[in-house]
């Protein structure tokens, strides 16, 4: 879990090191003392404080009481107690493909520790002249949250994140989504938006014929409808193509998107077979994170396994809960991801979190138990409910606007089209 100098984001604690126990120590601490339901997640183990530190210094990371992601959720409104009452930050809000979106609070630092986890997931994308995100521009996103608010806060769409993090890659950036003022392209993917085609293909042509390095990322909901859009066209990239295909969006629903299932080994056939992709098992890869973590753990694509293999972020301890037994999964079984990590919690008690949603499979183990490659991540059966919704200030008598729906309703007047 330790970060080097170079890893560790400006104003992060600095990580022990014997493995940062005292930076999880100060972090977990502080969300003793502040958060009622970690307070109660203890009490219901018979932990008091000192027990906490016990179990931090003699390694037993495990057993460290955890939150379940389902706090963070907008359903039962608890969110508002993972949040640090006297921390200055921004509400992210995930785009949820479960349909009940996640609320966490992030100072100025907690963004700054998100973006490096997922600098730290893209060091396997190589140097690249072209990156081309299979979603709107930040702009547009940033103009469109101003229209979001959570208890009167302003928010963000944690979707932004991972697009800044990008940005600090690469300058020549495209992106697939435009605003469409008229809604002219009605059923659109992503309601308020336009698929530019034209901008894909175009991009595509000019990069194979200068010999240009291309990256395409995020969501293969998203990528899926691009690689559509080339019809019978075909390319030769060789090497010089990289696909990364995180956000989710595998089950065919992304946010309010609606589509069919995403099959992988077909998926990634298709993507061989019309840029040219040489070596799938280096060229291919998905991003797994989660608002509630604020980390970001990234895996080539297996063709043997027809999934893709997750390398665990250096920044983060990650283990596999059996719901059976409540203690780590071992190899070849599966189990709840439990992310354990000191940084990025400073506005939210994300210390130590189950994304209770989620399953995983163990791949490959560290002595203590803790994780080091997964595969297999699926939902849990059961989880998440239908209609996404958040309350804007506007309409905070109770009235549930579907988020991207709201994006688009208001996308006039936030948008600048010149």
């Amino acid at each position: 879990m330790t970060m080097d100098a170079a890893q560790r984001p400006a104003g992060a604690p600095a990580a022990a090191p014997d493995d940062g126990c005292e930076a999880l120590a100060t972090a977990v601490t502080r969300q003793f003392g502040w958060c009622r339901p970690y307070r109660e997640a203890c009490r219901s183990k018979g932990f008091v404080l000192g027990d906490l530190y016990d179990l931090i210094d003699a390694g037993d990371y495990a057993a460290l009481p955890s939150l379940p992601s389902g706090l963070f959720k907008r359903t039962g409104g608890r969110y508002r107690e993972m949040a640090h009452p006297w921390r200055y930050g921004r509400w992210l809000v995930s785009s949820s493909t479960s349909g009940n979106p996640s609320f966490r609070l992030a100072t100025p630092q907690d963004r700054g520790c998100i973006r490096q986890a997922f600098l730290a997931a893209y060091e396997k994308i190589p140097d690249h002249d072209v990156l081309f995100f299979m979603t709107p521009d930040p702009g547009s996103l940033e103009s469109f949250s101003r229209g979001i608010r959570v208890d009167g806060r302003q928010a963000t769409m944690y979707a932004i994140e991972p697009i800044h993090a990008g940005l600090d890659r690469c300058a020549n950036v495209f992106y697939l989504y435009r605003p469409d003022r008229d809604r002219s392209c009605q059923p659109a993917l992503l309601p308020g938006f336009r698929q530019d085609d034209a901008r894909f293909l175009r991009v595509l042509d000019e990069a194979e014929a200068s010999g240009a390095v291309v990256v395409l990322a995020y969501s293969a909901l998203f990528l899926r409808s691009a690689l559509e859009a080339c019809g019978d066209r075909t390319y030769d990239f060789g090497d010089r193509i990289i696909v990364a295909t995180g956000g989710g969006g595998w089950s065919g629903r992304k946010a309010v998107s609606q589509a069919e299932p995403i099959d992988k080994p077909r998926f990634v056939a298709d993507l061989v077979r019309v840029l040219g992709i040489r070596n799938p098992g280096r060229q291919i890869l998905d991003i797994y994170s989660s608002v509630e973590t604020g980390t970001a753990h990234s895996g080539y694509y297996n063709t043997a396994l027809g999934d893709y293999v997750f390398d665990v972020n250096p920044g983060a301890r990650l283990y596999a809960i059996a719901p059976e037994t409540g203690e780590p999964a071992g190899n070849g079984e599966t189990g709840i991801p439990r992310t354990i990590s000191p940084f990025g919690a400073e506005g939210a008690a994300a210390a130590v979190v189950d994304q209770e949603d989620d399953s995983i499979r163990v791949l490959a183990s560290n002595r203590d138990g803790s994780v080091r490659q997964f595969s297999g991540i699926s939902r849990v059966p059961g989880a998440g409910i239908p209609g996404l919704s958040v309350w804007m200030e506007e309409d905070w008598d109770g009235c549930p606007l579907d988020l991207l729906e709201m994006v688009g309703r208001h996308a006039v007047s936030y948008l600048d089209f010149a």
